[in-house]
């Protein structure tokens, strides 16, 4: 069994055994009367069954051993695991007091030293010893302090778990691995029943203590290599670090009150923040949140240098002091009397009635405003096209969806639950496929972009539960593009702008022409459902000027995509939502604007040699005019406003008979200009087919078929049609394309989502991607029949509904989908239409009487969540594995013996051709031209239509001096890519050595 099925195993057996072992761990308890009583500072209202820790064991133990795995180095481990839950399970029963607990503690440190898994940081065995023994004290105490609230200690044990998980895998320590992911799987199971309301179990002293030891050792145990012991630490901090805090909030508060540190008491952090949250899913929410930051923080504090390590130990110890501070003060800390109480006077202070839900919480305003903020600044990162850039955003948005999940009762749509599923499935498909992908790699990265949005549209979807949240989404959206469009118009005005122009097209600062267009496009719908909403009319004319301003910068790049997206939404956004006369004068305006300015726009394109970048004047000159155009526009629309308040009943009649005298002038303005209308259709059909480039004249660019996207649909259909049940393979278009394209231009997808599914993924590609689109169009036709009732609906119908249809279309003739940024609005935009979420109503329990199981919720949240874990897995050996092989490529022209350090690890994660290059060419430096050249054989066998490694080949034995093989290898690569001229010139004359 390979490193990662044993992991994915350890995490299924463990969530498996520990659903099905918490039930019976709480009828046992029930049955031999195996109580925690709300006693003293206690705060639960009934007596609640302890024996969680045995579940959480079990489920850990069968998940950890019961795989096919050399675990024998870390048996120590299960030994002291189950050694100190029995002490802990008799705690709970009998009360052993605090010295015998401290006593198996040390002892249990002890037995991991010699081992050999403690901590080695000194250089001293008696040193080193004393910081493991506080070290295993110190966690494990701390997760007993931190299990005081319902669902604490399993959400910080699950985050760490994983933390601790992904840090073996980064340094190829498997066993570790799936150790820990044993652990996380077996609290995950316990969880829902935790976090139930109330209660059905808790964790006990039997559940803290051995957990809190696992988590300590399994980051002792991690194999690090020569990193630094200081800097080992930090990371080992960083990932308990809600206990860290926790633990030295309680001993600071304590002190200050004058009593013993070991009290009993309510002055936990969790108890503060129960204080300004309503329930303990809520504040489990917050923990996780704060703890997936911590360990993302872990994560990347792993590669820095000395200097680093004593810059972030600093930072860790001020943001620790900082917030003790926080929480002490008179805001968050309870009052001293209830904060420690030895006896049961303040039990009843404690458990006063609950308090109302607040209809929205501080928590979601502040992740809504994170994400969109996320998505607004993303064209000035290339729209987080890199996986150095996604990767770790993909790691916080499963952290947030593990956390909303298991916190939250909320049940989505069925339409929510078929989009996240269809999400769901390109991901596993993606990565299936990989297992035939002739670029394995690029389907590892297109599987975790799947897991990416499945997990963003998660978050999206069981954040907006009411449409209060879904309209300050939509404005946040919305002001950063019109800020981003104001942005670009002051570029233009004041600074050298030929670097925003890609040639004549405008690209910048985004770096891609099309997805600049389309960024700026998803922003004409929200402004103009905002303009038709406005209540005044001075809002009105600037929601009318921006999306004026939007147009205008989308005319100045030429972008064709555009056309079919704006005709798509005014067709459907006119035709199914009420309020089209307003909306229909909206556009007439705004579209009247930029067709006056429209002159000096599309000079800029058409008086600009190929190739070269337009004049700073005619640049500015086409800002002006953008600019005078979205004035004029909003003036315009401010004018109408106050004439239709004077008209009053008969400004309707006005106002109707006014549209149709447009309509009548733009069909003749039509004939005017397309004469032949047939004709010209015939003769774009003939462009597009024949592959012609778009003509360079005045607007033609905008209506012509010239291009080469028949080419790219084209071939992308062959290999559906040769393919169909599972395609080619994830990121594999280019098999082949570079064999059969008609044009010299090089792709690696073809240019629509629809069609790179269909061809990459088969038949299952196109399902998800047809289940994805089907159910946010049905929850947009959702929105259309409510919107004949309520004018808020239609505002959303209006602002939701354009911008997924702005997108959806777009990449249906392009590839925005592979930008995570601008694709970001566009699920905000879709969890919208097939929201919101119905929230859970809570089931009254009667007094004596306790919850029946979860039932279907349990379920739901468990595989859920199972799925969170193992795509976290997954999205960490690709993320790893790419952080590697990007240090190889670094390492490469000054230490060719570390580059082959580093792609070996890059390919133990992750087979990659890419890295295969790099190592053979690290060989070559080292002058092993036989081991680089069979490098390179390898890829060709497993990869035969790859014509780059032939190439490749091709230069390695120019470098040899052996002409005649040279040629031969040339010439594979030219049968592969005979489009290529520089392939063809090689191959027909390879260059002296």
């Amino acid at each position: 069994m390979s490193a990662e099925a044993r992991i994915v195993a350890a995490l299924a057996l463990s969530l498996g055994v520990g659903l099905i072992a918490t039930p019976v761990a709480i009828r046992t308890a029930e049955r031999i009367g195996f109580y925690d009583r709300p006693l003293g500072y206690k705060g639960h209202a009934a007596p609640t069954p302890y024996l969680g820790g045995a579940a959480v064991v079990v489920g850990f133990l069968v998940g950890a051993l019961g795989i096919a795995g050399d675990l024998s180095r870390l048996a120590p481990i299960f030994v002291c695991a189950l050694f100190l839950f029995g002490v802990g399970t008799l705690d709970d029963r009998v009360g052993l007091g605090a010295i015998p607990r401290v006593i198996t503690e040390v002892a249990a440190g002890v037995a991991l030293f010699i081992a050999g898994l403690g901590w080695h940081v000194f250089g001293s065995d008696a040193a080193d010893l004393v910081l493991t023994v506080v070290w295993v004290v110190g966690v494990v105490n701390a997760f007993n302090l931190m299990d005081n609230m319902d669902g604490a200690a399993g959400t910080v044990a699950v985050l760490s778990s994983i933390g601790a998980a992904v840090l073996a895998l980064s340094a190829d320590d498997h066993a570790v691995a799936a150790l820990s992911i044993a652990l996380g799987g077996a609290c995950l199971g316990f969880l829902p029943f935790n976090l139930s309301a109330p209660a059905r179990i808790f964790l006990g002293d039997g559940g803290s203590m051995p957990i809190g030891f696992i988590v300590s050792a399994a980051i002792m145990a991690v194999q690090l290599g020569g990193v630094a012991g200081w800097h080992r630490l930090l990371i080992a901090a960083l990932l308990v670090a809600p206990v860290v805090v926790d633990t030295t909030l309680v001993t600071v508060s304590r002190r200050r009150a004058g009593v013993a540190v070991a009290s009993g008491g309510r002055d936990h952090i969790t108890h503060r923040l129960g204080k300004r949250f309503p329930s303990a899913r809520a504040v489990a929410l917050v923990l996780a949140s704060g703890h997936a930051t911590a360990c993302a923080i872990a994560l990347v504090v792993a590669d820095l240098g000395d200097v680093g390590t004593a810059v972030a130990w600093g930072l860790l110890v001020v943001c620790v002091v900082g917030l003790v501070t926080l929480f002490e003060t008179r805001a968050w800390a309870p009052s001293r009397e209830q904060s420690v109480v030895p006896g049961g006077a303040a039990a009843a202070a404690t458990r006063a009635a609950p308090r109302a839900r607040r209809p929205i919480a501080p928590l979601e305003v502040v992740a809504l405003l994170v994400l969109a903020a996320g998505c607004g600044v993303s064209p000035l990162f290339f729209a987080f096209y890199d996986m150095t850039v996604w990767g770790p955003i993909g790691f916080g948005m499963l952290a947030l969806l593990l956390a909303l999940a298991l916190s939250r009762p909320v049940i989505p749509r069925p339409a929510a639950l078929v989009a996240i599923g269809s999400l769901a499935l390109l991901w596993a498909w993606s990565l299936i496929s990989t297992g035939w992908a002739q670029s394995p790699d690029r389907g590892a990265a297109d599987a975790g972009r799947w897991l990416l949005y499945a997990a963003a549209f998660g978050v999206f979807v069981l954040l907006l539960r009411d449409d209060r949240l879904s309209k300050l989404l939509l404005a946040v959206f919305t002001a950063l593009i019109a800020a981003f469009g104001v942005y670009l118009l002051v570029r233009m005005f004041t600074g050298d702008a030929r670097t925003l122009f890609l040639a004549n097209r405008l690209h910048g600062p985004l770096g891609y022409v099309n997805g600049e267009a389309g960024y700026l496009l998803l922003g004409f719908w929200p402004l103009v459902a905002a303009a038709e909403r406005a209540r005044r009319a001075h809002w009105a004319a600037v929601a009318v000027a921006a999306a004026t301003m939007l147009l205008g910068l989308v005319v100045l790049s030429e972008t064709r995509a555009v056309i079919p997206a704006l005709v798509v939404g005014v067709v459907v956004l006119l035709a199914a939502v009420p309020g089209r006369r307003r909306r229909a004068w909206i556009l007439v305006v705004a579209g009247a604007a930029v067709i006056a300015a429209s002159g000096p726009l599309t000079d800029v394109y058409r008086h600009t040699a190929t190739g070269h970048a337009p004049s700073t004047d005619r640049i500015r000159t086409a800002a002006e005019w953008a600019a005078l155009a979205a004035v004029f526009a909003g003036a315009a629309w401010w004018a109408a406003v106050g004439l239709r308040r004077t008209l009053g009943r008969s400004g309707s009649a006005v106002s109707s008979a006014g549209l149709a005298a447009v309509a009548c002038a733009g069909a003749v303005l039509i004939a005017v200009a397309v004469p032949h209308p047939l004709h010209r259709i015939s003769t774009e059909a003939r462009a597009f087919t024949e592959l012609r480039p778009p003509s360079a004249t005045s607007s033609a660019r905008f209506f012509s078929g010239g291009g080469n996207r028949f080419d790219y649909w084209r071939i992308a259909w062959h290999e559906f049609r040769s393919h169909p049940w599972k395609g080619v393979g994830a990121g594999s278009y280019d098999t082949d394309y570079f064999r059969m394209r008609r044009t010299t231009e090089d792709v690696t997808q073809p240019h629509s989502i629809e069609l790179q599914g269909l061809a990459e993924l088969g038949v299952v590609g196109g399902i998800g991607v047809l289940g994805l689109a089907g159910a946010v169009l049905f929850g947009l036709g959702r929105r259309f029949r409510r919107s004949r009732r309520s004018s808020a609906e239609a505002g959303l119908a209006v602002a939701a509904g354009g911008i997924f249809l702005t997108w959806l279309v777009h990449t249906s003739v392009d590839w925005l989908h592979l930008l995570p940024g601008v694709t970001g609005v566009a699920l905000g935009a879709a969890a919208i239409l097939v929201g919101p979420s119905a929230q859970a109503a809570p089931v009254p329990v009667p007094q004596g009487r306790r919850r029946r199981p979860l039932g279907r919720r349990t379920v739901v949240v468990a595989a859920s969540s199972a799925l969170i874990a193992v795509g976290a897995v997954f999205l960490a050996r690709t993320v790893v594995a790419d952080r590697y092989a990007t240090d190889a490529r670094a390492d490469l022209p000054r230490n060719p013996v570390a580059a082959l350090s580093d792609a070996s690890r890059s390919l133990r994660l992750q087979e990659s051709a890419t890295t295969r290059y790099t190592q053979a060419a690290a060989y070559a430096r080292l002058n092993d031209y036989a081991r680089a050249r069979g490098t390179l054989l390898g890829v060709a066998r497993r990869q035969p239509s790859n014509f780059v490694v032939w190439g490749l080949l091709g230069d390695l034995a120019v470098r040899r001096g052996d002409l005649p093989e040279a040629r031969r290898d040339y010439g594979r690569a030219h049968a592969l890519n005979p489009r290529d001229p520089q392939i063809a010139a090689l191959a027909r004359k390879p260059p002296a050595p």
